[in-house]
C-alpha cells in the first residue's frame, strides 16, 4: 500500500463516524465520582496534541527534557478509571488507539468508530492501528448535547497528512481550531469537571480563545431541534448551551432569546441562552457530585453555583449535602446559578449488584404497563410500588398502562420501592400532550406496531428523518414524536439514528452461545466464550443492557465477524 493511500485510508478512518446513540435504560443506581484526570499534551516538533489519564504517564511526560517537545497546554476534564466498579451506569469505555506511521493517538467511545479501526490492525508494513485498550471511562453526550451541568469535550480533527485530533474543553478554543483549519467533529464526550490554566497555555504555546462571544437577540424561527434553529437569519446550534431562566423545552417558534456564543463554520453554537422573564424557572435537571459547600449553604455541583434554600430535600437530609455526594437537581438556571427546587441525595452505600433485600438507590424510565393499582404497575418488566411517592409533572392519577414516566427510589425485595415519579406523558382514552421516547426497536411487527422503551409505537402517519420508514426493525435506534392516544405512541416525527442489526448471511458467520460474561468493559466490549461481544445494538430478553456483567449467565446470537461478535440478541439466564 503507498503512503498516500494509507494516509487516505486512515484520514477516512479518523473523520468522525457519527455512532447510534440511545438513552440508557434499565435501572441507574448511585456512582463514585469521577477519580481520574485527563490530563492535555502539546508536541511542539510534530504539532500534535495528546491526552492521557495515567498519572505513570503524566508523570513520565512531565519528567522529559524541554528538548523532547512534550508540554501540558493546561486543559483537563475529569473520568473513570477502569478499575473504579462503582461508576455511572451509563459512563462508557473510551479506547485508545495509536497509529504508528503518524505518530498519533485516536480517542473514541463511537461503537462504529471502534468497530472501524479495529478492522485495520496494523501490518508488517506498519500501517493500521494499535488498539491500546479501554483509557477511561465517560459520559456521552444524547443527541450531540450533554446533560446540564456536564461539560463538553469538543473534538477536531487536523484535516492533515500527518491526522491528529485536539479535544477541546471549551467552545471558544474549538472555534479558534476550526478557523486554523481544523474540522469540527462536535462532542466526543461529556465530563463532570473541565480544568484550565491560563498561564501554563500561555507557555505552552497553543492557541488560546480569543475576542469577545457573539451576542444575538430575536425570535426562534424554524425550529426542527435545539441544535438546528433559525434566530433572524443566524443558524443557531444550542445543543450544548446553559439555559437561563428556563429549561430547553421552552425553546419554541416565536420566543424571544438572547444568544450568546461563537461562530463555527457559519453556525452560531451558543454558550447560553436567555428566555424571557415570564418563563417558568423549571423544567431543568442536572445530575452530578457536589464540589463544594458555600458558607451560605450553597452548592457546587460539576463546578455549578447552586441555590438550595428554596428546595425540597429527598432521599435525605440537608447534613448530608457534603463534598463528594452524587445529587440530582431540578429546576433552572437564573443569571447563571442554578435555582433548585428538589435535590435527591443519590445513596453513595449502594453498588452495581442487586440484593433480595435493599440494593440502594435506583432509576428507571419507560412506559408503564399491567398497572393494577399505584402500589403494582411495571416499567420495563420491573415491578413498581409508588404508594409513597412524589409526584412532578402530574399527579398519581395520571400513572396508567403507557403513561411514560421516571421512577426514583429503592429496590427492596425485588421491587422498586419509588420515593419520587416525575410523569413524562399522561394517558387517556382520547389524546394526551406531546411525547417523545427514544432507544432501540423491539417487537416490530409493522410500521404502525412496535415499541420502545416498552412504548408502543404507531408510525404509519409518521414523517420520516435521517431515513425511511423502511429502516425502523428491531435493533434501529430511533427518537419518536408524537401524542399518547389509548395508551399508544401516535408519531408525527421519527428520526432514524441508525438502522437494524440483522445482518445478511454474507457478512460474517452465524453465532450462538451461552455461557458467563468475562472481561466486561461495556455493552459494546466483553467477552463469552473467549469471544469478543458487541451488544451495543441487540434485543435484550429477560433484563437489559444494565443487567450486564461479568459472570452473569446469557446466550447470544449474533454474527462473528473479523473477531467481533456483532450480537442480535441477548437473553439472560436464569
Amino acid at each position: 500500500m503507498t503512503t498516500t493511500t494509507f494516509q487516505s485510508v486512515v484520514r477516512a478512518a479518523l473523520v468522525s463516524l457519527a455512532g447510534a446513540t440511545s438513552l440508557a435504560s434499565g435501572l441507574a443506581l448511585a456512582a463514585a465520582a469521577p477519580d481520574l484526570t485527563v490530563v492535555e499534551y502539546f508536541h511542539r516538533p510534530t504539532d500534535h496534541y495528546f491526552i492521557t489519564a495515567t498519572p505513570s504517564e503524566q508523570t513520565q511526560l512531565d519528567a522529559l527534557p524541554a528538548s523532547v517537545g512534550f508540554a501540558r497546554t493546561g486543559r483537563s476534564f475529569s473520568a473513570w478509571s477502569t478499575a473504579l466498579v462503582d461508576r455511572p451506569l451509563d459512563a462508557v469505555a473510551v479506547e485508545r488507539f495509536f497509529v504508528p506511521a503518524l505518530s498519533s493517538h485516536v480517542f473514541t467511545a463511537s461503537p462504529r468508530e471502534i468497530s472501524a479501526l479495529r478492522a485495520l490492525p496494523l501490518s508488517s508494513s506498519g500501517a493500521g492501528f494499535v488498539d491500546e485498550g479501554v483509557a477511561f471511562y465517560a459520559l456521552q453526550p444524547v443527541n450531540g448535547r450533554c446533560a446540564s451541568g456536564l461539560k463538553a469535550i469538543y473534538r477536531a480533527y487536523n484535516n492533515r497528512h500527518d491526522g491528529n485530533h485536539r479535544y477541546t474543553t471549551d467552545l471558544s478554543l474549538q472555534a479558534v481550531m476550526v478557523s486554523g483549519g481544523y474540522v469540527h467533529e462536535d462532542v466526543a464526550f461529556c465530563s463532570n469537571v473541565v480544568g484550565e490554566n491560563a498561564s501554563v497555555e500561555k507557555s505552552a504555546g497553543t492557541p488560546r480563545p480569543a475576542g469577545e462571544d457573539f451576542h444575538l437577540a430575536g425570535a426562534v424561527s424554524g425550529f426542527v431541534s435545539l441544535s438546528d434553529f433559525l434566530v433572524g437569519s443566524q443558524r443557531v446550534n444550542a445543543a450544548n448551551a446553559r439555559f437561563d431562566h428556563g429549561a430547553p423545552s421552552a425553546l419554541v417558534n416565536g420566543v424571544s432569546v438572547t444568544v450568546e456564543g461563537v461562530i463555527v463554520n457559519g453556525v452560531l453554537m451558543a454558550k447560553e441562552i436567555s428566555l424571557p422573564s415570564s418563563t417558568p424557572l423549571s423544567g431543568d435537571e442536572i445530575k452530578g457530585f457536589i464540589n463544594a459547600v458555600g458558607s451560605n449553604g450553597g452548592l457546587f455541583v460539576n463546578g455549578v453555583s447552586v441555590d438550595v434554600s428554596g428546595a425540597t430535600i429527598t432521599g435525605g437530609t440537608a447534613a448530608q449535602l457534603v463534598v463528594g455526594v452524587e445529587v440530582e437537581l431540578h429546576g433552572a438556571f437564573l443569571n447563571g446559578v442554578f435555582m433548585a427546587t428538589i435535590v435527591h441525595i443519590e445513596d453513595t452505600s449502594s453498588s452495581n449488584s442487586s440484593s433480595s433485600s435493599s440494593s440502594g438507590d435506583a432509576e428507571i424510565q419507560g412506559a408503564v404497563a399491567n398497572f393494577a393499582s399505584i402500589s403494582n404497575f411495571t416499567v420495563q418488566g420491573q415491578v413498581v410500588d409508588a404508594s409513597g411517592a412524589v409526584f412532578e409533572d402530574g399527579t398519581a392519577a395520571d400513572v396508567a398502562n403507557g403513561a411514560l414516566v421516571e421512577v426514583h427510589g429503592k429496590i427492596v425485595g425485588g421491587i422498586l420501592m419509588a420515593s419520587r415519579v416525575e410523569i413524562k406523558s399522561g394517558n387517556s382514552s382520547s389524546s394526551s400532550g406531546e411525547a417523545e421516547v427514544e432507544g432501540a426497536v423491539s417487537n416490530f411487527v409493522s410500521i404502525s406496531n412496535f415499541t420502545v422503551l416498552g412504548q408502543v409505537v404507531d408510525a404509519s402517519g409518521a414523517v420520516f428523518e435521517d431515513g425511511t420508514a423502511a429502516d425502523v426493525a428491531n435493533g434501529a435506534v430511533v427518537e419518536v414524536h408524537g401524542r399518547i392516544v389509548s395508551g399508544i405512541l401516535v408519531a408525527s416525527r421519527v428520526e432514524i439514528k441508525s438502522g437494524g442489526t440483522s445482518p445478511s448471511p454474507s457478512a460474517g458467520v452465524e453465532f450462538e452461545e451461552e455461557g458467563a460474561i468475562s472481561d466486561f468493559v461495556s455493552v459494546a466490549s466483553f467477552k463469552l466464550a473467549g469471544k469478543l461481544i458487541d451488544a451495543s445494538t441487540a434485543n435484550f430478553e429477560r433484563g437489559t443492557a444494565a443487567n450486564l456483567r461479568n459472570g452473569v449467565l446469557v446466550e447470544i446470537k449474533g454474527v462473528l465477524t473479523n473477531g467481533v461478535v456483532k450480537a442480535t440478541r441477548v437473553r439472560f439466564e436464569d
